[in-house]
């Protein structure tokens, strides 16, 4: 799944998000770390396709 969403994010800004996202979640306790990650990459990705329509 993640890799699909990097492959998705060529932008520049997003790919900083996922890498933000990913090493935010690192820091989690790890039962939370991915639920956390998908949440967050999510948020990211709607934020993305508002701000292209």
């Amino acid at each position: 799944m993640l890799d699909a969403l990097v492959e998705i994010s060529e932008d520049e800004n997003v790919g900083k998000l996922v890498n933000e996202s990913l090493h935010m979640a690192s820091t989690f306790p790890k039962n939370l770390s991915m639920l956390s990650t998908q949440i967050f990459l999510i948020e990211c990705l709607l934020d993305m396709v508002v701000l292209k329509f």
